[in-house]
């Protein structure tokens, strides 16, 4: 599995780790960068929730 990841986006989280489900508590993989950003409330750049 190939995964193609803008070079701005690696600059700024400082590329991705993958983890599988057992790992993240998740029904599924997730990536997580490695340099995380935090504004507070851990949703920097989404509003979907809220």
């Amino acid at each position: 599995m190939n995964f193609l990841v803008d070079k701005d986006l690696v600059n700024q989280y400082g590329g991705f780790v993958m983890k599988s489900s057992q790992e993240n508590g998740l029904n599924g993989f997730s990536l997580d960068p490695v340099f995380k950003e935090d504004d507070g409330d851990g949703c920097s750049t989404c509003s979907g929730c809220h």
